[in-house]
């Protein structure tokens, strides 16, 4: 008798198929001794696991073949055991149900075809290896979807091509076709991707190559950057030494003086400075600590008064290199902002009334819109400056990563106003391409 060569379980039941058995000969054989009527003790597991062990030493070791088909029996008989207690079907089997007519023009049943072709025409859409057209039509006939439901299914298709970067050359045509629907894609294809910081608000500016200060400007700029803290010292102390000076005339007036020239100020007046050599000592140093201020004022107003005129000029450059783009109109809703609400009553009046108009931009387009049409002979670099890592652009950041919706940032040209600037870069700083924006006036 051969030993066990593998296990199957048929119902709960381990059953062993033994050498030179296959596994069809022993369930045919289990099924005719179940047919027979043995009505038999089932044997677990381990139980017959050590009974096959024995069996196997002593096929090894007993030499008389009578023994040996015995023992094989003894076997056999607990292998039909173990499949006692499975139930095979007797007799015709059941007819079969006639099944029911599918409607085809049911909503269950077109959503299903559609959502079947929309799983192949994924595949497709990956491996780009058709044209736009033959990739819709291939999907259409492929699941045979009817005309009318055509629609759905390239709508479907075109958001999963522009989530996945595939057919760019359409996306100009397509995202015409989901704004006359007043659908954002953007926002559509990211409404469930939670924001995070993609950029420092210093990038902004890691690629701006401003002007170079002339060496007489180097030289005063460095000059204003190491005397700036004893300027302010200096100030301060003639400010202070003014008042002592004051305080020290009040010894040399008297009560007479203050009532018959109507308060101390101009009775200190009539004190002769040079007849007290103590008023002498400090209107000499306030004389030194005033010379020092008028010398730094006198260098700074040089430098302001110079670069003024050089980002002025830099500023015309700049604005000349951005030129006018033209922005497309707002529509559907804008990660991380309202569309049509400044938080403002005046502005939204204007909006209510139709008197302005609502534009989606990037969040740079934005601050250098504030740069070149908003604010006065501004430069990139200028317009950011207290802006870039301030702590409200920071709070902002989190806040929008956090879920918070802000208001409409406005760009009034008429007035030379706008109020949106630190969200603008809170906005870049979280990755997000597209802002709404209140406009109201033209360029200059």
């Amino acid at each position: 008798m051969a030993e066990v060569k593998q296990w199957i379980t048929i119902k709960g039941r381990h059953i062993p198929i033994m050498e030179g058995e296959t596994k069809a000969d022993a369930i045919k054989r289990l099924k005719e001794g179940v047919k027979k009527g043995k009505e038999t003790r089932p044997v677990s597991k381990e139980g017959f696991k050590k009974e096959v062990e024995k069996h196997n030493e002593y096929v090894n070791k007993e030499k008389d073949p009578e023994k040996r088909k015995e023992s094989a029996k003894k076997l056999v008989r607990m292998q039909d055991n173990q499949i006692k207690s499975v139930k095979f079907k007797k007799g015709k089997p059941e007819p079969k149900k006639e099944e029911k007519e599918i409607d085809k023009n049911s909503v269950e049943y077109r959503t299903q075809r559609v959502k079947d072709a929309l799983k192949y025409a994924r595949e497709k859409i990956d491996k780009q290896s058709y044209s736009w057209k033959e990739t819709v039509m291939d999907a259409q006939y492929e699941y045979d979807i009817p005309r009318y439901d055509v629609p759905h299914l390239e709508r479907a298709m075109k958001l999963y091509a522009m989530k996945k970067g595939k057919f760019q050359d359409h996306y100009e045509e397509w995202d015409k076709e989901f704004r006359k629907q007043g659908v954002n894609v953007d926002t559509l294809l990211n409404k469930d991707k939670k924001l995070e910081k993609v950029h420092e608000a210093e990038d902004l500016l890691k690629d701006y190559k401003g002007y170079e200060l002339p060496k007489d400007l180097r030289s005063k700029k460095n000059y204003l950057n190491l005397k700036r803290d004893e300027y302010e010292a200096n100030k301060s102390a003639w400010l202070n030494m003014s008042k002592e000076l004051d305080k020290a005339r009040d010894k040399y007036i008297t009560e007479d003086d203050i009532e018959n020239f109507g308060g101390k100020e101009l009775a200190r007046m009539l004190v002769d400075d040079s007849e007290h050599p103590e008023l002498m000592a400090l209107k000499e140093k306030r004389s030194k600590l005033f010379s020092d201020v008028q010398e730094y004022e006198k260098i700074r107003d040089e430098y302001w008064d110079a670069t003024e005129k050089l980002d002025a000029k830099q500023s015309a450059k700049e604005r000349y290199d951005y030129g006018y783009p033209d922005f497309k109109e707002a529509v559907g809703d804008y990660i991380g902002f309202k569309t049509n609400d400044t938080g403002t009553s005046y502005y939204n009046d204007l909006i209510k009334e139709g008197k302005v108009k609502i534009v989606e931009m990037t969040p740079e387009q934005y601050i250098k819109e504030c740069a070149y049409h908003v604010f006065e002979d501004s430069t990139l670099e200028k317009t950011l400056r207290g802006r870039v890592g301030d702590d409200d652009t920071e709070k902002y950041a989190k806040m929008m990563r956090d879920g918070t919706k802000f208001d409409t940032p406005y760009l009034n040209y008429k007035d030379y106003a706008q109020e949106g600037l630190h969200r603008a870069v809170a906005a870049y700083m979280n990755g997000i391409k597209k802002i709404p924006v209140v406009i109201v006036g033209n360029r200059r």
